[in-house]
Formats: C-alpha cells, sequence, structure tokens
C-alpha cells in the first residue's frame, strides 16, 4: 500500500530511514516516549499539560493521564462526514500483530502501517489503572536496553491513581476505570536508521466514583525502534512535551488535519 512518511511542520523530513537497520553511534539516541525530565529526576508518571478550559491535554504513553478541566471533551458517536475528513491522504489501515503475548498483540512488519499499528496497540494497552498490569505490558513491549521499564511503568499508573483520588495501591474502588483509544496519528521520521517516532491523537476516559466519566483528549509519542524482528518501545529524555501541545486538537476536526493528523482505519 503506498504511504507517504509526513511531518508535524516543526522536524525536517529526514527520509524514510527506520526501515532500515539501526546503528548505535555515539550518543544513544532514544525517539520520544513523553517522559519529561522534572527538577532531579524522571517523572514516569503523569506529563501534565496546562491548559485553558477549552484546549485539550497533552500526556506521556507512560501514563495517559491528561490535566482535567471544567470543560472536558465529548467522544462522538461517529466519524464526521464533512468532505475530506475520512478520506486524507496520508490514512492508514491497521495491522494485527502475528502474535499474543501476556494479552498484548505484538510481531509487526517493519513497515510504516507496522510501526503505527504496534504503538496504537502499545497506547492502548497502557490504558490502566492497574500497577502490575502495566507493568506486565512494560516487560513484553520495551526495548532490552530499558530495563527499569516494568517499574517505571507501575509507578505511572500509581501517580494516575493518585492524581484522580484514587488510593496508589491495593483494590481499585468499584467502577473505576482508565482507557486510551488513539484515533489519528502523525509520523516523524528519525536520522537514526530503524527509529520512528508516532504521535498519537486520543481519547482519555476516566472513571471514578467521586467524578463520574469523564474524557479528554491527548498526545502521546511512541519512540519505537526495530529490535529483534519486531517494534519496540524506547526510552526518550529529550521529548519536546511543548511542540506536541500545540498538535492538540479535536480528532478529525479541521484543526487536525491543518495540524497534520491522519485517521487510523481498522
Amino acid at each position: 500500500m503506498p504511504f507517504s512518511l509526513r511531518t508535524s511542520g516543526r522536524r525536517a523530513n529526514a527520509g524514510n530511514t527506520f526501515l532500515q537497520p539501526r546503528r548505535r553511534t555515539g550518543i544513544w539516541l532514544a525517539a520520544a516516549l513523553g517522559l519529561v525530565l522534572v527538577t532531579a529526576g524522571v517523572l514516569a508518571g503523569m506529563t501534565l499539560a496546562t491548559r485553558t478550559p477549552t484546549t485539550p491535554a497533552a500526556a506521556s504513553l507512560a501514563n495517559p493521564a491528561g490535566t482535567p478541566s471544567g470543560d472536558e471533551t465529548s467522544i462522538p458517536q461517529q466519524r464526521p462526514t464533512a468532505p475530506g475528513v475520512t478520506a486524507v491522504r496520508g490514512d492508514l489501515k491497521l495491522v494485527t500483530g502475528r502474535e499474543l503475548v501476556n494479552g498484548v498483540a505484538v510481531r509487526y512488519p517493519r513497515t510504516p502501517a507496522g510501526a503505527v499499528s504496534a504503538g496504537a496497540e502499545f497506547l492502548a494497552q497502557m490504558g490502566t489503572f492497574d500497577p502490575d498490569r502495566k507493568a506486565a505490558v512494560g516487560r513484553v513491549i520495551a526495548e532490552k536496553a530499558w530495563a527499569n521499564a516494568a517499574d517505571e511503568f507501575a509507578q505511572g499508573a500509581q501517580s494516575s491513581r493518585k492524581h484522580y483520588g484514587l488510593p496508589p495501591t491495593g483494590p481499585l474502588p468499584s467502577g473505576s476505570s482508565l482507557a486510551v483509544s488513539p484515533q489519528q496519528y502523525q509520523i516523524q521520521p528519525s536520522t537514526v536508521p530503524g527509529e520512528v517516532t508516532v504521535l498519537f491523537l486520543s481519547y482519555l476516559v476516566v472513571t471514578t466514583q467521586e467524578a463520574g466519566t469523564t474524557s479528554s483528549v491527548i498526545v502521546q509519542p511512541a519512540a519505537l525502534h526495530w529490535e529483534n524482528g519486531d517494534w519496540k518501545l524506547a526510552r526518550d529524555e529529550d521529548n519536546d512535551q511543548a511542540a506536541n501541545n500545540e498538535l492538540l486538537a479535536t480528532p478529525f476536526s479541521q484543526k487536525a488535519i491543518s495540524l497534520g493528523w491522519r485517521d487510523l482505519q481498522p
């Protein structure tokens, strides 16, 4: 299927190098995951974006918790049908991983569709309040060099729970849940062969007994590289969250299209 790489307009197109064998030279480069350096350390929990009541929140893949506001975004029951919204050049048909490991689909093809599909699966699987589940997912999807990924993901789930007024450990109150639903994507080519960063525009839906169900829009980067025959999630300490926040928009809107977002087709 024809596929053209598209940048968001703030990074130069480095070409379709991520399909080539990966070489590590000089300082190890990991594409953006959304972990942000905060004062003396890395906040493995939530990456919160400051916003006005009408602006969606950005979040990290390690912990997809957006900043709540009094004006939450409603999830449309169906995609808009305005001309040009659902048939934009660059829309991508998702592919399915060939294997299932601990409930996570893996073994995607080394193609743009494979990378985007892997990132969407990883993002959705990370949407949970359960630290043990999140750690288990981390063991499956993280690159080998990210030795403490499982611990960081578990800490992220605990931070999410605290953020929403839930106990950080132990059983969740009945009916509590967190889910992430990727809607659109952008590919940002890397100068390092074998690497690619995929940005996702997603709905974050959180339910608690106290607040009920709320929804918001988040932008999450998934840094991927090809390792041992599959796409793996890479850790990043250079993520430009401020730039990601500039890409916030309601999925499928004209603004989203103008910012370079393209549809994920099942």
